[in-house]
């Protein structure tokens, strides 16, 4: 067991600094390929395969979880993200688990999975947090032409370093989202749900 060979859980680095005691669980979905029928496989946006969806302890790098799915299958499916998390928590041992950070891509962005993350989140000796992807469509478009120009903060590199405002940066919507004009525009979400919009200049073949 790690925890016996090196003290305790190795911490997850960010940049220039680590996230301490907090595990982070990583949620993707990978397309494997097939050149025949094969059970399960299906056409996809990438061709013909499977999707399983995958987790993986960003700690010590190691695969924690894979739910085979067939390859059509969708991205928004809160009950495969529901499944894959709360088997991926089970796994890691007490009492690290007592502060895991789950992160995905939009696909997560369902209020299924949200409202089964917060119910998480309230269980005794718990403190769990998530980050997960959120395309902005018009309501955030139309918030962000709102937000003053000096609210935008920068967005560190690897060496902990500001980059300038120009090509990264980093702003919080949730207020405005909250307590607009036309009331609030994340009513049905969970109340202590953040919106934190980054902004960056595509980089070459972006």
């Amino acid at each position: 067991m790690i925890a016996a060979r090196y003290g305790g859980i190795p911490a997850s680095t960010v940049g220039d600094r680590d996230l301490g005691r907090q595990i982070v669980i990583r949620l993707d979905a990978t397309v494997i390929p097939a050149h025949s029928d094969k059970e399960g496989a299906m056409a996809n946006f990438k061709g013909y395969g499977h999707q399983p969806l995958t987790s993986w302890i960003d700690n010590t790098g190691e695969n924690c979880m894979v739910k085979l799915r067939p390859g059509n299958a969708g991205s928004n499916t809160a009950t495969d993200h529901i499944e894959v998390t709360d088997a991926s928590i089970a796994q890691i041992s007490w009492p690290y688990r007592r502060n895991p950070l789950t992160t995905t891509d939009g696909a997560g962005a369902t209020h299924g999975f949200l409202d089964h993350l917060h119910e998480l989140a309230a269980r005794r000796g718990t403190h769990l947090e998530y980050s997960i992807g959120w395309e902005p469509g018009e309501r955030e478009q139309d918030t962000l032409k709102r937000v003053p120009a000096d609210a935008w903060q920068h967005v560190t590199d690897t060496d902990g370093k500001a980059r300038d405002l120009d090509t990264a940066g980093v702003v919080e919507l949730t207020g405005l989202l909250r307590h607009s004009a036309d009331g609030d525009r994340l009513a049905g979400w969970p109340s202590q749900m953040r919106i934190i919009c980054r902004r960056e200049r595509p980089g070459s073949g972006a």
